[in-house]
């Protein structure tokens, strides 16, 4: 490998490329490869092996890929990698440990940054602490370009673009099918169970920083409201299969979006819910028994210690320490469709205000998006492709630079036909009036 590069700037740097998700990044990079790349992390023989292996899966010539050793108890380490680098994607997680560091450098450096983090605790105390000096140095960070949270995230912006009218709410129901004969097939990455783990203990700490988050923003109660679930409910959308309400980050990186655009471009905010479908009743029991497990033994330290070295049999065997394999990434669907309601461009003529509008609505339209290989592969499409919007339609984003959703930052940019270039496509389903 050609280490003697350091002259160059480089356009993608992946930081953890040794991890799960790293490789998958770097293995999209390589199929690409029409733009100069690196890759980072603490151990140069784990970096070497990554891109031999990658050679061997694509044939792709990784000769001249640089390799950059750097470690995030090493601070030093991880300015100088920035240095070299124009966006800066981090793999590494979990983000609550492994994330500020890589951040604040980027920032220091006048660099980007995105990661594939859904982690909502990590992702609100980073716009917090360094939004305004992101916005300063003119550098972007830009979390969540995975699975976690541009379906949902970029979804509800879709459907904003496409409603012929006001959108007032949108209620999105996700659900992952794995062809397979057995009963139970791993579909998650050790790392992630590791960071819902500890996002579920630190609850505390991520509503003190939401308050403090949120009071920057003028929240006003929209009306007619978001229609109110039960926890366990049937939806016709999903052929009337049992749904739950999802506990990851999507919900609150849509929301933190529609908050930056109603300050921003004085849009009206969209109300919006995420749920979570079970394709059968004994989808539903397992979920609520990995739900209790990690509700109960997340709160106390013995018990983070036996979800995370028992994370196979806590998990009901959907957590692996090596990854999902290739046959059940390949096997796997990852279906969101969205219902919302609002107010059709006749009803609103002869109103000043959109925000302050109570009227019953009048129309609904559905939406949906299908992703295959969704966990890893989409992640790794995704968290390229928002690297080089931000390269390349640099005038599109936000001005001056800051912490942002995908959604806040991408708004304008091309990302929702980029994603449909790459076999991602958001379809409208049906329109009609109430």
């Amino acid at each position: 490998m050609n280490k003697n590069m350091t002259s160059q700037i480089i356009d993608i740097i992946i930081f953890g490329a040794t991890g799960y998700t790293g490789q998958c990044v770097v293995e999209q990079c390589a199929r690409i490869n029409n733009f100069s790349w690196a890759i980072a992390g603490r151990n140069v023989n784990k970096l070497r092996e990554v891109l031999t292996n990658i050679y061997t899966k694509t044939g792709k010539d990784v000769t001249q890929v640089e390799i950059i050793v750097a470690d995030v108890d090493d601070q030093k380490s991880i300015n100088a990698m920035t240095k070299k680098g124009k966006v800066i994607i981090n793999c590494t997680g979990p983000y609550r440990f492994y994330g500020e560091s890589v951040v604040k450098a980027c920032i220091e450096e006048g660099i980007h940054y995105v990661d594939v983090t859904g982690e909502p605790e990590f992702m609100e105390k980073m716009q917090l602490k360094y939004h305004d000096l992101a916005k300063t140095s003119g550098s972007y960070v830009v979390s969540a370009c995975g699975m976690d949270s541009v379906p949902a995230d970029i979804g509800v912006i879709h459907f904003m673009k496409n409603f012929n009218g006001q959108v007032n709410y949108v209620e999105a129901y996700m659900a992952l099918t794995v062809n397979t004969n057995k009963i139970v097939e791993p579909f998650l990455n050790y790392t992630t169970w590791e960071s819902a783990v500890h996002a579920l203990a630190n609850m505390n700490s991520l509503r003190s920083i939401r308050k403090q988050l949120f009071s920057k923003y003028d929240i006003v109660k929209l009306l007619p409201s978001i229609p109110r679930r039960s926890v366990i409910h049937r939806s016709e959308l999903c052929e009337n299969k049992y749904c739950l309400p999802f506990q990851g980050s999507d919900r609150s990186v849509v929301l933190r979006t529609q908050m930056f655009l109603t300050k921003e471009w004085n849009l009206r905010p969209i109300q919006c819910n995420v749920y979570l479908v079970c394709r059968s009743a004994f989808t539903l029991c397992a979920l609520l028994i990995i739900g209790f497990f990690l509700q109960v033994l997340s709160k106390f330290e013995f018990g983070r210690k036996l979800l995370l070295k028992y994370s196979h049999i806590f998990s009901l065997g959907v957590v692996s320490r090596n990854g999902p394999t290739a046959e059940s990434r390949q096997n796997s669907l990852f279906t969101m469709k969205f219902y919302g309601e609002g107010w059709s461009k006749d009803m609103l003529k002869e109103k000043d205000d959109l925000k302050t509008i109570s009227e019953p609505t009048d129309s609904y339209m559905v939406t949906a998006v299908e992703i295959p290989d969704a966990g890893y592969g989409f992640t790794s499409i995704c968290a390229v492709q928002c690297a080089l919007i931000i390269l390349n339609e640099f005038d599109k984003l936000p001005p001056g630079g800051g912490v942002y959703t995908p959604g806040a930052a991408f708004y304008r940019t091309s990302l929702i036909e980029t994603l449909a270039e790459n076999g991602f496509q958001y379809k409208i389903l049906h329109t009609g009036h109430k």
